[in-house]
């Protein structure tokens, strides 16, 4: 756990889409903070693809700059915050999907 940011910056590239499942689970709270904490000099411009938006990590990565466009399904307790992020020019919605929709393309 003390590198997964190194993984991280080895593996994701600036504008890679990266999809981000879980909103309940130990690794969607882990992930999520972990990309939230990415240096967004080394990785930024992602595109995510989420299927729920229920943790405040799921939209710090938008806040940091580390996120720049977003596909998700569901923004649950995050929907204000997204339409504040939106708003300011921060967080680019791509798509609201259905679930299936989503994860099919």
């Amino acid at each position: 756990p003390a590198r997964i940011a190194d993984l991280l910056h080895a593996v994701i590239e600036c504008g890679d889409r990266v999809c981000l499942e879980g909103n309940n689970q130990k690794q969607a709270d882990f992930l999520g903070h972990a990309l939230a904490n990415l240096n967004p000099e080394r990785v930024n411009q992602l595109h995510m693809l989420q299927s729920v938006l229920a943790l405040p990590e799921h939209l710090d990565v938008f806040e940091r700059g580390v996120a720049s466009r977003l596909d998700f399904s569901f923004s649950g307790p995050q929907a204000a915050r997204v339409a504040r992020l939106a708003s300011a020019g921060k967080l680019n919605i791509g798509a609201i999907h259905t679930y299936l929709e989503l994860f099919s393309r």
